[in-house]
């Protein structure tokens, strides 16, 4: 998964990923969530964060998160939801668009 964000440059990135798009067990609610309702106006979860990995991010903003799925035939067709967060150089939450990917397609 490649990240850009240039408003956060030399810093770093959190990945949220999870097995839902539509429940976050975390929040314990429905997906998409209104982060707003926790201080975060204009921003909407769209994953599940059941785990979470930190990505560092070069001069430019740009950064790659690996993951890696077990070559085990109960990953085929299982969905899996990203989503990433970072803070600008205006410590703004800058939030991505959610990425559902399907394993094996």
């Amino acid at each position: 998964m490649d990240i850009n964000c240039p408003s956060c440059p030399d810093s770093f990135t959190f990945v949220g990923y999870g097995f839902s798009a539509t429940f976050n067990p975390v929040l314990m609610a429905p997906l998409p969530f209104d982060l707003g309702q926790l201080g975060f106006p204009g921003c909407t979860l769209r994953a599940s964060t059941e785990f979470t990995a930190m990505t560092m991010l070069d001069a430019s903003g740009n950064g790659t998160h690996t993951f890696e799925v077990p070559r085990l035939l109960k990953w085929c067709e299982r969905e899996i939801s990203f989503q990433s967060f970072a803070l600008s150089t205006r410590s703004e939450l800058l939030i991505s668009n959610g990425l559902l990917q399907t394993v094996g397609s």
